[in-house]
């Protein structure tokens, strides 16, 4: 799976980068408040196992570690799930 970076966009205080990878999903990833925030979707799927583990070996710090969160489907219908870095 190939990942491109496709922008930045800032949400009031939270900057966001934003890419998007050749199997569909979009992934962003923000560091706020010194935590870092992962989030890979996709509009008909949930994102597999590998393109979240590669997702997360690509764009995240290598020295923190993460949790998944539950998985949801937002309000524009996507499947989405979350990394979040442990306290």
């Amino acid at each position: 799976m190939e990942i491109r970076y496709q922008r930045r966009q800032q949400i009031g205080d939270i900057s966001l980068e934003l890419y998007a990878t050749s199997t569909g999903c979009m992934i962003s990833v923000s560091n706020y408040a010194g935590r870092y925030h992962l989030s890979i979707s996709h509009e008909s799927r949930m994102p597999s196992k590998r393109e979240v583990e590669q997702s997360r070996k690509e764009l995240l710090p290598k020295t923190k570690k993460f949790k998944l969160e539950q998985p949801y489907t937002d309000v524009n219908q996507r499947c989405t799930l979350h990394l979040l870095e442990k306290s």
